[in-house]
């Protein structure tokens, strides 16, 4: 099968890297297509913030860079400015990170790019894509724009700029009296599209660990940019919020901070997870022919689980909470609301409820169903069916960066 797009703009393509991304890998693949409400529960918990991000740093290093860039005078257009920052400023600040002695890097060291520049290569997705969502999010960029919108406005007003100070100078030579004032006759209309700016000779011993001042400015745009969601909250009552093992954990922990709106949607989002848990450890006893009996075990689990504390999931309050329509998503709403009665129903052997499933799986993968194919797959080809965590390890990164060198 052939996967084709066109290319509007950087961020278009970013996000179709991503869903193409997503189809790499069994543990990767969102089999039975819930993803969608996956990341609207994440986005709203802990906006900013994705899966993919390693460290707090790079809140810092991408700005940078594109402020580094900008001012390069040999750069002239949207694609010179994105591969100066992107295959150059970047890559050099990962070598420089990582340094001469490589050896002496964890495995969770979060640079990026530490392996490929290891094998010689450099990454896919580079550090301003993976972060830019965040810059905009937590307002360090001042202004809600894509990668590719930011470029053309910040080298259209370079040029403005350079042609201000060239008759500037011309004038000047032309009439010694002449008093010139570049924002006046630039019509005010200069903006400043960061709220930081890099300190000079920024790479000079760069690191990977937040400086304290940095430190503080990442808090105070956080606090500030994501009132009442569980990224603020955890990171303003750090001590407590620490203590939790997962996103259950942590909204018992925060719900006397979280509002009313925040307690339910945590809550849905509890049951969605619960839910589609069966659903895809069901999935995975289909696709290795009932063959695997710790997943049957888990599932007789779930199963008792569910009958001693039973739970009933609005779907339709769902989807209005989280502002998903029901267009485009392969019939979701009606899937789950058809999960739900079937689990709570029960019938001999599940046999409704398998066929829904495999019904679904084709209807998403088409030829490419697992389950259309279930002669060809073992029990050590598992699909992926963990719990979702909805980014709470990934935000749980980024506070530990700036809580901890705000407590030395």
């Amino acid at each position: 099968m052939q996967i084709g797009w066109i290319d509007f703009s950087k961020t278009d393509r970013d996000k179709a890297f991503e869903a193409l991304r997503l189809l790499d890998g069994p543990r990767a693949v969102d089999e039975l297509g819930f993803g969608r409400i996956r990341d609207a529960f994440a986005n709203y918990f802990f906006p900013g913030t994705s899966t993919i991000q390693t460290r707090a740093k790079y809140f810092f290093i991408v700005p940078y860079a594109f402020q580094e860039a900008i001012e390069n005078v040999d750069i002239k257009n949207t694609s010179q400015l994105l591969r100066e920052v992107e295959e150059k400023i970047e890559r050099e600040c990962a070598e420089i990170l990582i340094g001469p002695n490589r050896s002496h890097l964890s495995q969770d060291s979060g640079i990026i790019g530490s392996v490929s520049l290891n094998q010689g290569t450099w990454v896919s997705r580079k550090p301003s894509s993976i972060y830019w969502n965040g810059l905009r999010k937590f307002g360090i960029l001042a202004k809600n724009l894509s990668m590719g919108q930011y470029a053309e406005l910040a080298l259209a007003q370079k040029e403005r700029m350079l042609s201000i100070a060239s008759m500037r100078h011309v004038k000047g030579r032309a009439d010694d009296g002449f008093d010139y004032d570049d924002k006046d006759a630039g019509g005010g209309d200069y903006e400043t599209y960061w709220s930081i700016q890099p300190p000079s000779n920024w790479k000079d011993n760069l690191r990977i660990d937040l400086l304290p001042e940095e430190a503080d400015i990442l808090h105070r745009h956080i606090s500030q940019n994501t009132k009442g969601s569980l990224l603020q909250l955890y990171l303003d009552n750090y001590a407590e919020a620490e203590k939790a093992n997962g996103f259950p954990d942590l909204v018992v922990i925060l719900s006397k901070y979280m509002d009313k709106q925040s307690i339910e949607l945590a809550n849905m989002a509890i049951n969605f997870d619960r839910l589609t848990y069966m659903a895809k450890v069901r999935f995975n006893i289909m696709l290795t022919n009932n063959n695997d009996e710790s997943l049957i075990d888990e599932w007789e689990s779930l199963l008792n689980e569910y009958r001693s504390n039973p739970f009933d999931l609005d779907i339709d309050n769902l989807f209005v909470k989280l502002k998903i329509s029901s267009g485009g998503d392969w019939g979701l709403k009606s899937f789950l609301k058809s999960l739900q009665s079937m689990i709570k129903e029960g019938d001999n052997g599940f046999a409704k409820l398998d066929e829904l499933i495999r019904k679904r799986e084709k209807g998403i993968k088409g030829a490419a169903s697992k389950l259309g194919n279930v002669n060809g797959y073992s029990v050590n080809d598992r699909a992926g069916y963990d719990h979702y965590d909805y980014r709470f390890f990934s935000a749980r990164r980024i506070v530990r960066d700036i809580v901890t060198v705000e407590k030395r």
